[in-house]
């Protein structure tokens, strides 16, 4: 009799394997429409935030706003991918004690990083004492670099508990929500455009999504019996997530370092028109995203049960209807570059090259797949973070030969380089340590 329950009640929960594509359709509409939600307000934020501040002022804004993405990672070190993936094994296997164990772990590591780097970035800054207007946005910022990193350990909680949509609305849609609420107060108040006030609009819209995240976070929990006392496996927790911190650092550098490269040796005018260039290219990769919350969770649960074939499928089916996805946004954005990035303001349609360099490069990445999520939802972490280590520094390098005399363009091209060469050995490992070809044209 256990048995037939346990069997009836993995029935309810994942469907038959020859219903996997219906079930990501299914069960993905919501997220679907919520990531629109999403790209249609982060649109508009850019947009609103473009023609507010000019190029030069968005230049400072977006310059600021990628090393505080880049100090956001090495708070949160991989915790956000542990998270979305444990809590999905341990819910499956009914594993309570392990669960509360790990939220009180994440939440304290995370918490303490983030506090730490804002203060030493904070001492930082003062020491360097950039221009006024930098110096006032960069330490704005760290004002919203702990929330920041704590609203991404909620979201990953949230979507690790199947919870996508709780886990996706405060940060994609509430957030840039509030602040072009915030933006719009301002210019009809006639209050004068400046990065710092910007950067405290995004602080208190990244406050409020915490707080509408933190508040559903205890559903993760739902069927733990009441007095279950937490355990912990703090060192393999540890390990794996420097591993996936380690993924997350190395694509950042694989996809940031392009803007702060530039900022560099170019100069933070130029950032600006580049950074609309790169928000309008990663679109191409919007629908394979808009399904990886979903899949992540889904691929974790069957892997932990043993179950190939299911496995098998959902990531086959993923991967086809990111890359038509994609496919579809590239066409789009190369044919209309220049009159897309021209309503943004006089001088950002400059970007038109540098942005159909980016779609291609993304669209040839969409085609292999979720290759690094397949890896790391699978323990293969340490694969994943090899190749993006690697892709990373072959990045660095590029932006250094290519910058100089190519400016944009040559920053588009050294991250579509090596982020082609990134997807392309991810997919050969899954091959060999997963068993599976993800490979949107083939069904072999």
């Amino acid at each position: 009799m256990t048995d037939v329950r346990t069997r009836l009640a993995r029935a309810a929960e994942i469907p038959a394997a020859t219903g996997v594509a219906g079930r990501l359709i299914r069960g993905g509409a919501a997220t679907f429409l919520a990531n629109m939600a999403g790209m249609g307000l982060g649109f508009a934020l850019q947009l609103a935030l473009a023609h507010w501040l000019s190029a030069e002022g968005f230049g400072v804004y977006a310059y600021v706003w990628a090393w505080l993405n880049l100090l956001a990672w090495a708070a949160v070190m991989g915790h956000d991918v542990l998270v979305l993936r444990e809590v999905a094994a341990l819910r499956a296997t009914g594993a309570w004690p392990l669960l509360l164990g790990l939220r009180r772990h994440v939440r304290l590591v995370v918490g303490t990083a983030a506090l730490m780097l804002a203060l030493g970035g904070s001492v930082v800054v003062a020491a360097v004492d950039p221009p006024a207007e930098l110096n006032r946005t960069f330490m704005t910022a760290f004002v919203a670099l702990v929330p920041m990193a704590l609203l991404r350990l909620h979201a990953g909680l949230l979507c690790g508990a199947g919870l996508v949509l709780r886990g996706l609305v405060p940060e994609r849609v509430g957030r840039d929500a509030a602040v072009l609420c915030m933006i719009g107060a301002a210019a009809l108040a006639g209050t004068g455009a400046d990065p710092a006030l910007a950067m405290a609009f995004m602080t208190a819209a990244i406050l409020a999504a915490l707080a509408a995240a933190t508040a559903m976070e205890p559903a993760t929990i739902r069927g733990a019996a009441p007095g279950t006392r937490p355990e912990s496996r703090r060192r393999v927790w540890i390990g794996s997530a420097v591993a996936m911190g380690t993924i997350a650092g190395t694509q950042i550098v694989l996809h940031r370092v392009d803007v702060l490269m530039l900022g560099a040796i170019d100069g933070v005018a130029h950032v600006g028109i580049y950074s609309v260039a790169v928000v309008l290219a990663e679109l191409v990769l919007f629908t394979q995203n808009a399904i990886g919350q979903l899949f992540g969770s889904m691929l974790s649960t069957h892997h932990a049960r043993g179950e190939t074939a299911e496995m098998t499928q959902v990531i086959r089916t993923a991967t086809r209807l990111g890359a038509a996805g994609g496919a579809a946004a590239a066409i789009l954005l190369g044919l209309l570059a220049p009159w897309i990035l021209s309503l943004f303001g006089a001088g950002f349609d400059a970007g038109a090259t540098a942005l159909r360099i980016l779609a291609a490069g993304l669209l040839l990445r969409c085609i292999h797949g979720p290759v690094a999520l397949l890896l790391t939802m699978t323990g293969h972490e340490r694969d994943t973070a090899s190749v993006f280590a690697a892709a990373g520094v072959a990045n660095i390098v590029l932006n250094a030969l290519l910058i100089p005399p190519l400016g944009m363009e040559g920053a588009a091209l050294s991250t579509s380089l090596a982020g082609i060469g990134a997807a392309v050995a991810m997919a050969v490992l899954v091959g060999r340590r997963v068993g599976i070809r993800p490979w949107a044209l083939r069904d072999g």
